[in-house]
């Protein structure tokens, strides 16, 4: 087993639960017989020498270590190897492919070993210097109450669009609720930033905010992008903001693409009430496919755009309703056994 595999792991969450053959578990069984306080001197030397390093796997490996053993005299190396990992070249998630998620290695794991030096009395500078203590700054404030520092706005003012782009997420993650209205220009500007993450947390502030002034650029996001988790988050948007059949017509026109029709179908079944939670179906239609479903929905939609603006939901039993909406994508099993849309056999 690996080192860090045998040191202590760090204390539970409260209320956490540390039983069972969790791996948590074992970890701690296994560092109760392999390890000793005793090689903490040379753990910390050699996360030391570690977090000198230049290799991502170098500078995770010996954040692991310090998240584990280190005291609060470890931050500044931690830090400096933060500051390492922002300055080197960075590309924009930008591929549909791309983790938008979680900030690459080894971001998490040195802000990780941060909040626990934390813990353990490391205090955070207050003049902030460097992309480093920025990060920390801003990641230490997400997810939690008003009110914020003095120079909170400003911070997230300048650094939302001027820094990498784990630090412009940050910030805007660290926008607490309710939004304040400070926040609505820049969330303007990151809606069309180069980072998918980045434009992700703006889609989601969009949402908490409510501003209808976000509905067009959300729209607009959700005709040209292709990366599956900010089409998520913008469509929950513009939900929120009451996009309506604006919405529905926008995921209709993406039915086309190979890559994307089975999420727009995802979008547009939420006009259906009653159907079961889960389907069968194709996931590799023809072009010709696609093309015939994008038009059927867009006739539907056209159609039904009066009512479905008002928020109507069609039956199972609804004769506007047809097979030719899902063709070979979709079909659900209902509660009788029968399947929906039917099939030649059950009509």
């Amino acid at each position: 087993l690996s080192l860090t595999g045998r040191l202590p792991a760090a204390a539970p969450a409260k209320g956490a639960w540390t039983g069972g053959q969790s791996g948590d578990a074992v970890r701690l069984r296994l560092a109760a017989r392999a390890f000793t306080p005793r090689l903490v001197p040379q753990v910390r030397a050699l996360a030391s020498r570690l977090l000198a390093g230049k290799e991502p796997t170098e500078l995770a490996l010996g954040a692991a270590m310090i998240q584990a053993v280190g005291d609060k005299d470890d931050a500044p190396l931690v830090l400096a190897a933060l500051d390492r990992a922002l300055g080197a070249p960075v590309v924009n998630r930008h591929d549909p492919r791309d983790n938008i998620l979680d900030l690459p290695a080894p971001i998490p794991e040195l802000l990780r070993a941060l909040k626990e030096l934390r813990g353990r009395g490391y205090k955070p500078p207050e003049g902030l210097s460097g992309e480093a203590q920025l990060l920390f700054y801003f990641e230490s404030l997400a997810g939690t109450p008003p009110p914020r520092p003095a120079r909170f706005a400003h911070l997230v003012e300048t650094f939302a669009v001027n820094a990498s782009f784990p630090v412009r997420e940050a910030a805007l993650r660290s926008i607490p609720e309710p939004v304040p209205p400070f926040a609505l220009p820049l969330i303007h500007k990151a809606l069309e930033d180069p980072d998918h993450g980045v434009s992700r947390a703006a889609c989601s502030l969009a949402r908490k905010l409510g501003d209808r002034s976000l509905l067009r650029p959300l729209l607009a996001l959700l005709a040209t992008e292709r990366h599956p988790w900010l089409l998520r988050e913008a469509s929950d948007a513009a939900r929120e903001l009451g996009a309506g059949s604006e919405l529905l017509t926008t995921w209709a026109d993406r039915l086309g693409d190979e890559d994307l029709y089975e999420l727009a179908l995802d979008n547009l079944q939420v006009v259906i009430e009653g159907l079961p939670g889960g389907s069968s179906g194709r996931s590799d239609l023809s072009r010709s496919e696609r093309l015939a479903l994008r038009a059927k929905w867009r006739e539907f939609l056209s159609r039904h755009a009066a009512e479905l603006q008002k928020g109507r939901r069609f039956k199972l039993t609804d004769p506007a309703l047809s097979p030719a909406l899902f063709g070979r994508a979709r079909s659900w099993q209902l509660p009788d056994g029968t399947t929906w849309p039917r099939t030649a056999a059950e009509k």
